[in-house]
This record gives C-alpha cells, sequence and structure tokens, in this order.
C-alpha cells in the first residue's frame, strides 16, 4: 500500500513535469511566432523602401533624359534661329548693296533715328521702332531674329505701315522678342497677307497689349481688326480715320471683340465713331464683360446725334454697366444740344461704374455746347447718384462759355465724389477769348484730394503775354490760398513764366 502510494506519488510528480514541459513548449512556440511575423515586417519594409528607392531612381534617371531632350530641342530651335538670322542678315546686307540711299536715314542718323538701331545691337531693350522703308524693316528684323540670348528684349512700340506687316508679323509672335504696342499709320498700297498677322496675333508667343490703326480704313483695315478676334492678350485697341472716306465698319470692330468665338478681353477703345456706327457700339458695351475704357470721336457734321445715342443706350444700360471712363471728341459742324446734355446727364446719374467723364474738342466756331446742356450736366454733377471721381473738359471751355464755366464751377463745388478736374484755356490772338480768365474757376472749394488741373495756351505774341501772365499769377494765388493743387505746362512761353515767378 505504502508503495502504490508512492507511485502515485511519483506519477504526479511525473505528471506535473509533462505537463510543465508542454507548457514552456507553447510559450516557445507562440515567443517564435511573433518573431517570425515581425521579421516578415521588416522585410516587406525593406522591400517597399527599395522599390520606392528604385522607383525614384527612375524617375531621375528619366527626367534627366526628357531635360537631355528638351536641351536637344531647345538647342536646334537656336540653331535654326541662328540661321534664320544669318540669312535675314544676308538679305539686309544685299539690301544695303543694291539701295544704299534707303538706308541713309537709319545708318546715317538722318531724319531716322538710330538710337533703336544701337541699342538693339547692344542687346538692350529699345521704346520703339520705326519701319517705314523696306531696308528698316530688313534691319530691324535681323538684328531680332539673330538674338539668341535666353534675356528676351523688349520692344515697347513698333510704327509700321499696313504693307510692311508681312515683315513685321514674325516679331509679334517670335519666342525670344516682346513687342507690346503696334501702330500702323497709313494705308496700304502694297501687298500682303492677312492671314500672316492673325497667325502671329494667335500665337501663343505673342504678347501685344496695345494695336492702333490710324488714318487706315477700308479693307485692309477690316482685315487687320478681324485678326483681333483670335488674340487673348490685348487690352487697347485705337481705330482712327480722318473723314468718312475709307472708315472701317464698327459692326466688323463688335464681332471681333464680342462676336461668338472671339478670344479678345479688351479693356480700351478708341474709334471713330458716325451715327450709323452708334448701334454696333451700344452693342458691344452692352455685351463685353472687360471694356472699361471708351473714347469716341466724329469728324463729321453728326456729333449731334451720336451723343445722345450713345448716353441714352448707357443709361438704358444703368447699374449692368461696366464703363469706367467716356471720353467725348468732336471736331464737327454740330453741338451737344439740350437733348444730347439730358442724355449724357442720365448716363452720369444711372451708371455706377462710370467714374470718369472728357469732353474735348467741342469749339466755339462748331456751335459748342449749348447752355441747356450745360445745366443739365451741372444739375447731374450736383445729384446724389453722381460717381465721377475725374472731370476733363479740356479745351471745351470755349464751347461752353464764360456763363456755362461758372454755372459748372458751382456744381463741381457742390459736388462730392469728383477728385479731379482738368481745364484748359486757350488765349487766341485771332480770336480774342481772353475774357475765359482761369478766374471762372473760383467758386472751387479746397477739398482734400481733389486737383485742379489748369493748362495754359499762350499765343505767340508779347501784347498777350502781360494779360496771359497776370491770370496765371492771379491763378497761381488763388491756389496756394485755397490749397489747391494747379498744374502749368512747362511748355508756357518763358516771358509768362519770367513774369510769374517774379
Amino acid at each position: 500500500m505504502r508503495r502504490r502510494r508512492s507511485s502515485g506519488r511519483g506519477a504526479s510528480a511525473g505528471g506535473g513535469a509533462g505537463g510543465g514541459a508542454g507548457a514552456a513548449g507553447a510559450s516557445v512556440s507562440e515567443g517564435g511566432g511573433e518573431t517570425m511575423a515581425t521579421l516578415r515586417a521588416a522585410l516587406a519594409e525593406e522591400r517597399a523602401l527599395r522599390e520606392a528607392a528604385e522607383a525614384r531612381a527612375k524617375a531621375a534617371k528619366d527626367a534627366l533624359a526628357e531635360e537631355r531632350n528638351e536641351f536637344a530641342k531647345e538647342r536646334a530651335a537656336w540653331v535654326a534661329r541662328e540661321r534664320q538670322g544669318r540669312e535675314a542678315v544676308l538679305r539686309a546686307l544685299r539690301a544695303v548693296h543694291a539701295r544704299p540711299g534707303d538706308f541713309d536715314g537709319v545708318l546715317k542718323g538722318g531724319s531716322i533715328s538710330s538710337e533703336p538701331l544701337e541699342q538693339l545691337a547692344a542687346g538692350d531693350d529699345c521704346k520703339w521702332l520705326s519701319m517705314f522703308v523696306p531696308a528698316e524693316v530688313l534691319v530691324y528684323s535681323a538684328l531680332l531674329l539673330s538674338d539668341s540670348r535666353l534675356r528676351a528684349p523688349t520692344v515697347k512700340e513698333v510704327w509700321t505701315k499696313a504693307d510692311m506687316l508681312d515683315s513685321v508679323a514674325p516679331l509679334l509672335c517670335a519666342d525670344h522678342v516682346h513687342v507690346e504696342q503696334l501702330t500702323i499709320n497709313g494705308l496700304s498700297r502694297g501687298e500682303w497677307s492677312p492671314d500672316v498677322l492673325r497667325e502671329a496675333l494667335a500665337s501663343p508667343q505673342c504678347c501685344l497689349t496695345s494695336l492702333s490703326l490710324l488714318d487706315i480704313g477700308g479693307a485692309a483695315a477690316e482685315a487687320i481688326v478681324r485678326a483681333v478676334k483670335h488674340n487673348s492678350t490685348l487690352r487697347r485697341l485705337r481705330v482712327l480715320v480722318i473723314g468718312r472716306q475709307g472708315a472701317i465698319d464698327a459692326q466688323v470692330i463688335t464681332d471681333s471683340i464680342v462676336g461668338d468665338g472671339s478670344l479678345c478681353q479688351l479693356a480700351e477703345l478708341s474709334l471713330e465713331c458716325h451715327v450709323d456706327d452708334v448701334e454696333p457700339v451700344c452693342d458691344m458695351v452692352r455685351r463685353s464683360s472687360t471694356l472699361r475704357r471708351l473714347y469716341l470721336r466724329d469728324d463729321t457734321d453728326n456729333g449731334n446725334a451720336v451723343v445722345p445715342a450713345l448716353t441714352t443706350a448707357l443709361a438704358d444700360i444703368g447699374r449692368h454697366c461696366k464703363l469706367a471712363h467716356l471720353g467725348i471728341e468732336h471736331t464737327g459742324a454740330d453741338v451737344i444740344d439740350a437733348a444730347a446734355g439730358a442724355a449724357l446727364a442720365r448716363a452720369i446719374v444711372s451708371c455706377p461704374s462710370l467714374t470718369s467723364l472728357a469732353l474735348h474738342y467741342f469749339d466755339e466756331s462748331a456751335g459748342g455746347i449749348s447752355m441747356t446742356a450745360v445745366e443739365h450736366l451741372s444739375r447731374a454733377l450736383e445729384h446724389d447718384g453722381c460717381r465721377l471721381t475725374s472731370l476733363d473738359l479740356g479745351d471745351s471751355t470755349r464751347a461752353i462759355g464764360v456763363a456755362g464755366m461758372a454755372r459748372l464751377s458751382l456744381a463741381v463745388q457742390r459736388n462730392a465724389s469728383l477728385e479731379d478736374v482738368n481745364v484748359e484755356f486757350e488765349y487766341d490772338v485771332e480770336d480774342d477769348v481772353i475774357e475765359l480768365s482761369p478766374l471762372a474757376l473760383v467758386h472751387l472749394d479746397n477739398r482734400p484730394r481733389r486737383r485742379v488741373a489748369i493748362a495754359q495756351h499762350f499765343a505767340d505774341s508779347a501784347t498777350y503775354h502781360s494779360r496771359a501772365a497776370a491770370d496765371v499769377a492771379a491763378v497761381a494765388s488763388w491756389s496756394a490760398e485755397r490749397r489747391v493743387w494747379a498744374a502749368f505746362p512747362r511748355w508756357c512761353v518763358a516771358e509768362t513764366i519770367r513774369q510769374v515767378m517774379a
């Protein structure tokens, strides 16, 4: 019995030892599983890092190869441009040998300044280029197209004729030349392709911001304006043709600016406007979301019809009008009468965006601006809805007259928004208008920020110098007392300046 008891205890002890060994084995097994999982995770992370590094190395290699390809393309373009430049230089040299007389103005410092040529030859920017002679186009084009420097030269303005556009257009879209303004002056008498200019204006490299057509009309001007439709960088367009003959149709301009498919984002337009052009211009003002400054000029005898038609349209647009500046020039035979003045007044009050108004070249000899129209304008200036900050009467003071200037001066005093007032008084020997003294502005008060620019035109006659000097001195004294800035142009006659300063 004792032996069985001892055997039982041994068995129990053996069982306990076996159970302990099993537990220890299970613990080791679990610890080994966790270690293997950690190792596998570390290996996976290492593999991911290695693959990422390989991907970065491959991307860097591809980028380097792409950079080399781009450099090769750019170098090829430079070589092609150098070849094109050399060819242009050779053409210019042949032209010099064939027609040396054409180069007198450029190369010998004649009527055409040699400064732009020297600036471009030195690799500098230049303010303007004049290209009215074929030889000039060849020389300037050769210098610009052969320039392969990294810094792109800037040409502020190029003047040329329509029949030179085939040669000038490549400069507008060259990727290493920045032409900002183009002025085309004079009727075209030669052959040229509108497609060349259209392609240049549509080019992504074109950075033209201003285009002016002066004394060029008919089919040539319309072809140029139609090309504007394909350009998105142009901000300023001037189309000024003297006389109705050969004038461009305003509908063409409207279609180019706001027509279907137009990329134009014009902000400023100067236009020779006639009675039959008013409706297209009004349509453009209604539809354009970018036009802010509009200058209209009429040198026919229909100014009396243009002003009320346009201003009535502006008043109808009202708060939807986006124009900020309206400039009206008139050199014809009619006047701004009561109806035109009333329409202009309504536009001033109805369009809160309109902050600047300019009235120029309304001569007394042309009938001037009627007193009723002046009264309408004065009441508009006194109205609470007036938002004008700038009023430029230019040299229209003769058309307004002494009584009209006195009434406007009072309206300016009562106005709360005007900051800048510009008036020009003319002293004319033939037409005795000395009575229109700057003293007509004595009603102006001394509001802060208000400036009154008074420009004096003096006749070249000693008889009028003393009277003019007295008026200028009086205005200078009045300005000093009221702390109002009065600007006198630098081109005042020296005798008058000496008398004023004394």
